[in-house]
């Protein structure tokens, strides 16, 4: 079915025309890529399904998966052909050397297409309307700068728009779609001219999902976990950086994508080698017969030679206590590994070039490999030994998750609090008389090391955000005192939980309520409904969760009939992490629409004059870190599996130190870190000695 490919070309696959249900025919061309060819290209998920579905290509028959086989039904058109390229049928899968040909033309290919059409997978109902409420949310705000993420606060704007929308429960199904997870979409949707979403029979642009997005997450609609936002901003992060940067060295585009997952290994690196502006320059080649490892080792020993810099050394690596591994030593990144902890240099949110220490100075790194090119041997000057280490700051796992909430980032917070007091033991926080090395004193010093040197604000407004979180983090400190006092417990708990309830309410535009009195009745028992329904939810029995449910209506009865109801439909939403339409409440209840301007006005006021504590703790970069103090009293942040005896070490051209531990008579490497007062060159002119690194 195959015929040989010239070169400079690629296959076409003409879907024929046909009704839904008719059996798929299709036929391939082959063209050339210098030639004016009208087509477009599918982006989909292969998915690890066996090819047992067949349709009739070029007259025979041809295995595909059941995934490709909606697609090609549900674009097919009735009354003519339709031109797709689809990279499992138009590239010989079974040719490898074809296969590596063809995988670095893909950027061509995905840029000449006229559109790009990313389909998901079917939908039902749900999926259709939330398709709907993106449309509608995207013609409101397609002319408006605050659509980019931009915008001011105005409660008119949002009850425009259909934030609230019942009809968004389905934009969650939508984001869970393994489409989202894929490396190779990076390329595909990075380069296209238009790439449009498709469910089923229905389809929005992609920009406008991000416009989307990006406002209900700037509102605070809690129901996105946070691997949809580390899909949606890696995404959209990956088409600005292709279009506006034209430095894109593989080594940051591997770790920005790192989170990315693919079914063979090495293609972590191959579905970014096109994108790649130094791809080149390293010399490397795509070729599926090397083992993943040494690929992996390849690309790491290329970088280190031509970038001029130490940054690859800051990816993700296999964990220490691993069995020795002599295929992939220390130095090497491990890209398959895919936890929350971000290189401190940034390129994860595209912020390397922000980056503002260099804490090696700026001579060229002194790189050298054994014969074998098993050993790494650098050249650094020792900051210190570690002496003690707080506890590792590890993800919170929950079915919903998004830090613009107010009350799940408090409760966060609280959930951490015992990780913050380790760290602050660690760096004698509140020890008056501690004097760093700098001369600074040690509050300063604490809050910059949280944030790892990164200066998105002015230095005074930093302050400022972390004393607001800090404060935070007292009252919790304060509730944890009367841990063995219950009822104490219980209520200073409620009250924590009551407050920042209450002004989330206010300056999200949620909170509808007609008199004061009733919003804080509200807020009050919507309190105790939260701990009920996070209480209910631990057990396993789906009987108790409904009892418990009934309780929380119960909870929520007031004389007030208008009240009752939005008691009764808030616990609903809490319960399901829906969303409901603000906009027919207040038609059944013009008295509650009627307050829409004091609450407003209210929140308005709130937002701007009460700092916020989530501020500081989204600039914070500790997510699977932890915080460390040498012998000779520097602090520092490092990785959660450093232990006493581990070493921190700066080398020349280095713009972050390394945590080394000791493996018999070399070194291995743990992680990067941030150490305060060695960042800005400090060391550059102490002694320096060799470090081999296995």
């Amino acid at each position: 079915m195959y015929r040989k490919l010239e070169p400079d070309s690629f296959r076409v696959l003409e879907i024929l025309a046909g009704q839904l249900e008719d059996p798929v025919k299709c036929r391939l061309k082959q063209v050339a890529i210098r030639n004016d060819v009208q087509f477009e290209a599918l982006s989909y998920c292969w998915g690890t399904s066996k090819a047992k579905n067949s349709v009739e290509c070029n007259g025979k028959n041809f295995r595909i998966t059941e995934n490709l086989l909606g697609a090609l039904r549900a674009l097919r058109y009735a009354d003519k052909a339709r031109s797709v390229w689809i990279d499992a049928m138009c590239i010989n899968q079974v040719d490898m050397k074809e296969r590596e040909q063809q995988v670095m033309k893909m950027v061509q290919i995905y840029s000449k297409a006229s559109k790009v059409i990313i389909w998901i997978g079917e939908g039902d109902y749900a999926t259709r309307k939330a398709m709907e409420a993106i449309n509608e949310m995207a013609s409101h705000r397609k002319h408006d700068a605050a659509s980019d993420g931009m915008m001011g606060f105005d409660t008119r704007d949002y009850n425009k728009l259909p934030g609230h929308d019942w009809r968004l429960n389905g934009l969650s199904d939508i984001l869970e779609r393994k489409w989202f997870e894929r490396g190779w979409i990076i390329q595909e949707v990075s380069v296209s001219r238009d790439a449009q979403l498709r469910c089923g029979s229905d389809s929005v642009s992609l920009v406008d999902l991000y416009r989307a997005y990006r406002y209900l997450t700037y509102k605070g609609l809690n129901f996105f976990r946070q691997e949809h936002f580390d899909n949606i901003t890696g995404i959209s992060m990956s088409q600005n950086v292709y279009q506006k940067e034209s430095d894109r060295p593989l080594h940051s585009l591997l770790l920005r994508h790192r989170r990315a997952q693919t079914s063979l290994q090495v293609d972590k690196v191959y579905a970014l080698a096109g994108l790649a502006s130094d791809w080149a320059d390293l010399k490397l080649n795509i070729d599926y017969a090397k083992p993943w490892k040494e690929v992996y080792r390849d690309v790491a020993v290329a970088v280190l030679q031509h970038s001029g810099t130490l940054d690859v050394l800051s990816g993700p690596r296999s964990p220490i206590h691993d069995p020795y591994d002599k295929d992939l030593p220390s130095w090497v990144p491990n890209w398959t590994i895919r936890d929350q902890m971000m290189s401190l240099l940034g390129h994860e949110m595209a912020a390397s070039h922000m980056y503002p220490n260099c804490a090696g100075g700026n001579d060229r790194p002194s790189i050298r490999f054994s014969a074998t090119f098993r050993h790494l041997i650098l050249s650094g000057t020792t900051i210190g030994t570690v002496e003690e280490v707080g506890q590792t700051l590890q993800p919170v796992n929950t079915d919903s998750f998004s830090m613009d909430s107010l009350s799940t980032s408090v409760r966060i917070f609280g959930l951490h609090q015992q990780v913050y007091a380790s760290w602050e033991r660690v760096a004698c926080f509140h020890d008056p008389e501690v004097i760093y090395p700098t001369g600074e004193q040690i509050y300063d010093v604490y809050w910059q090391t949280l944030l790892c040197g990164y200066s998105f604000e002015t230095y005074e407004k930093r302050r400022k955000l972390f004393v607001a979180w800090d404060r935070t983090l007292y009252l919790h400190r304060f509730n944890r005192v009367l841990f063995d006092f219950p009822v104490l417990h219980t209520i200073t708990e409620a009250l924590i939980g009551f407050l920042v309830l209450l002004y989330e309410m206010l300056v999200s535009g949620r909170c509808l309520f007609i008199w004061p009195n009733e919003t804080l009745t509200a807020a009050f028992f919507l309190t105790i409904i939260m701990e009920l329904v996070r209480w209910a939810s631990s057990s396993s029995s789906e009987t108790f969760k409904y009892i418990i449910f009934g309780v929380c209506v119960l909870l929520s009865r007031s004389r007030s009939p208008i009240v009752n109801f939005i008691h009764m439909v808030y616990s609903i939403y809490l319960l399901t992490d829906g969303i409901f339409d603000t906009r027919s409440l207040a038609r059944q209840y013009p008295k509650v629409a009627g307050c829409q301007f004091l609450v407003g006005t209210t929140g308005f006021f709130l937002a701007r004059h009460w700092t916020d504590p989530r501020a500081f703790y989204k600039m914070m970069l500790c997510m699977n870190r932890t915080m460390a103090r040498t012998c000779s009293g520097y602090i520092g942040m490092v990785p959660g599996s450093a232990k006493p005896g581990d070493v921190l070490v700066v080398f020349q051209g280095g713009k972050l130190p390394l945590l080394l531990r000791a493996r018999a008579s070399n070194w291995v490497i743990i992680g990067d870190a941030y150490v305060h007062g060695v960042m800005n060159k400090e060391l550059l002119g102490s002694q320096r000695c060799d470090f081999i690194i296995e």
